[in-house]
């Protein structure tokens, strides 16, 4: 019977050292590749395909990410919402959720669906499965969808704290049935000189104010009912305010 005997390899520390070095190097490049191009696809996360989550160009599964739930205006659909702010999304860094409403011609409705209720729903949803950062919540809304941001930010502040309101109406009677806030909420309009949500949103901003809430308008010359453009610049100023961006 033979034995061969084996000697162990012996590798130096420092050889350990460089060879750990470039394996970590190796993995950050590859990480860095990604955060910097790839791109995930739009996802329906119900049956009926009217409710889409986007996550940022460059996402990665074990970071956290603040939420832009991003609703739509009458006679449009959640699609179009996450059309509008995607590159929102991409630039700042946002997971996107659009939630569609449950009529066409009216969009979001309060009865016989409350879609406000389904609107909180998603979004404990999306905080239940992805890394998310709830105390940065960007609630933003368009015309209809802004009236429902309005609503739904001042009944419900611990759960979005920030709000955005583009284009829509204040609805006095039905936010002081249900107002409530915080001290650390803050809330951005937008509209337009002879827009028709133009004397609306002026009367929003007066509330804010009575009610000591820390607020911001933003009232364009030319502008009328449709996003401004590029929205990417644009929301620069409106994070800075909201989010300290």
């Amino acid at each position: 019977m033979v034995f061969v005997k084996v000697s162990k390899l012996k590798l130096k520390p420092v050889f350990c050292l460089s060879l750990g070095l470039s394996l970590v190097g190796l993995m950050l490049f590859f990480i860095g590749r990604a955060y910097v191009s790839y791109e995930y696809p739009l996802k329906a996360i119900d049956s009926k395909q009217n409710v889409f989550v986007y996550v940022p160009k460059g996402y990665l599964f074990f970071k956290r990410y603040p939420v832009l739930v991003a609703l739509h205006g009458k006679r449009e659909n959640p699609k179009a919402a996450c059309e509008a702010w995607k590159s929102v999304s991409d630039y700042y860094g946002f997971i996107l959720l659009c939630p569609g409403g449950s009529d066409f011609e009216e969009g979001y409705v309060r009865a016989p669906i409350d879609d406000r209720k389904r609107i909180r729903y998603w979004l404990d949803y999306v905080h239940k499965y992805y890394k998310t950062k709830p105390n940065q919540t960007l609630l933003a809304g368009f015309s209809r969808g802004g009236n429902i941001a309005l609503e739904l930010g001042l009944s419900q502040p611990q759960s979005f704290p920030q709000v955005l309101c583009l284009f829509g109406f204040f609805n006095a009677s039905l936010i002081e049935a249900s107002f409530k806030t915080t001290s650390s909420q803050k809330l951005c309009l937008m509209t337009g000189k002879g827009d028709p949500s133009y004397q609306s949103m002026m009367n929003a901003f007066d509330f804010l104010k009575k009610k000591k809430i820390s607020a911001r308008i933003y009232v364009y010359e030319t502008l009328k009912h449709s996003y401004p453009d590029p929205l990417v610049e644009e929301m620069r100023d409106v994070l800075r305010f909201l989010q300290g961006f």
